[in-house]
Formats: structure tokens, C-alpha cells, sequence
């Protein structure tokens, strides 16, 4: 997922090179310094609306209002373990579907360190800690690691309606008129016949039977 205040500030910060050039230690230093920092930001800004929009989906005004007020606590850093830790939170299915993205195959992996890379470095120029990466590492970080944003984005939908079917009820003439599922928490929902019908909720439910 790229992100163009992102793609922009590399132009900027480029031409401020020369086209390659190297410039003086200490300017360098400073572009790269806030070139991370405003990484990091970006990244926190877009994690928190991916949070917002899937707790958005949530049918009960209260209980949505409720996940909205820990988007904001969830993102004070855009670090690989938050990201982890609020996938978790939405179940087993984001859970698994995070760590099979982040671990898939080398780019992946690499991809993951990339990621990583740039909120480490963040976080020791923002403490006035060494950073020992140039313009070209950031800028590399980038093109490698922002699929974490696409990866987190998927994770966060892939229990959106998983249901489990455990046990269908008929009724005389051998319609469905209950239905009892378990989503992916564990907890236990009843639904009526005109919901099991639905054929993109349940498709082909007559022939369970």
C-alpha cells in the first residue's frame, strides 16, 4: 500500500540530493531523521482508519462506538508488535491470516524486516539515539515493507462472516427455520429461516439436509 505523502517526500528529499549525489553527512542525516519520522506517522494514520473502517462494520451502534475508542490507544506506534497484537484481537482467522502473509515466503520476510527496519530507526531518531541508515536504506525499508499495510488490511476482513455451520433444524416440509453457528470467537448466534436462505450467506443450504 503506497502511500503518496510518503512517495512525495522521497521526490523532495531526492532533489535536495542532487540525483543521487551524496550530500554532506550532517544534512543527510537530517533528511533521513525526518523522512522516518513522518513515515511513521503516516503509517499510524492509515493503520487507525483501517481499525475505524472494519469496527465500523460492527451492526450494534454501541458495541461499534466501544471498538472505535481503542483504534486510537492501538496506534501510539506503528511498531510490528502492536500491529501483531491488534490483529489478534479481531480472532483466530485475522490472526492466522496475518502470520501466513508475513511469513509466506523470503519476500515476505524481508518484507516484514523492512517494515521493522524503518519503526526501529523512527524510534532512535526520534530518542536522539544513532542511526546508521541512509537515504537509499529508507528509501528501500519503503518500497520493501509497505505491503505490511496490505497485509494487516486483509487480516483485519478475513473472519468477516466465517461462520461455522453446526446444526441445522428442519421444519415439517424439510425447510431450514434455524439455524445455530459459531463465528470464529466461539460465541453462538440463532438465525432464522429468512437469513439462512439469503444464498450469499448460506449458499446451497436446502441440500444440507
Amino acid at each position: 500500500m503506497k502511500i503518496l505523502k510518503i512517495d512525495d517526500l522521497i521526490d523532495v528529499c531526492r532533489t535536495q540530493t542532487g540525483a543521487g549525489e551524496i550530500l554532506e553527512k550532517e544534512v543527510e542525516k537530517m533528511l533521513v531523521h525526518a523522512l522516518l519520522i513522518n513515515m511513521c506517522a503516516e503509517f499510524e494514520r492509515i493503520l487507525k482508519e483501517l481499525v475505524d473502517e472494519r469496527c465500523l462494520e460492527a451492526s450494534d451502534p454501541g458495541v461499534c462506538e466501544y471498538a472505535l475508542s481503542f483504534s486510537e490507544a492501538a496506534f501510539s506506534s506503528p511498531s510490528p508488535k502492536n500491529i501483531g497484537d491488534t490483529v489478534k484481537r479481531f480472532g483466530d482467522a485475522s490472526d492466522t491470516k496475518f502470520k501466513g502473509l508475513r511469513s509466506e515466503d523470503r519476500e515476505a520476510r524481508e518484507a516484514w524486516a523492512a517494515y521493522g527496519s524503518i519503526v526501529t530507526n523512527r524510534n532512535h531518531a526520534a530518542h536522539g539515539r544513532p542511526v546508521q541508515v541512509t537515504m537509499d536504506d529508507v528509501e528501500e525499508f519503503y518500497e520493501t515493507g509497505h505491503v505490511v499495510l496490505d497485509w494487516f488490511e486483509a487480516a483485519l476482513w478475513a473472519n468477516n462472516r466465517a461462520f461455522a455451520f453446526e446444526n441445522i433444524v428442519f421444519d415439517g416440509g424439510g425447510k431450514p427455520f434455524m439455524t445455530k453457528v459459531s463465528n470464529s470467537c466461539g460465541g453462538w448466534r440463532v438465525l432464522h429461516d429468512c437469513i439462512c436462505a439469503d444464498a450469499n450467506f448460506a449458499p446451497n443450504l436446502q441440500d444440507r439436509q
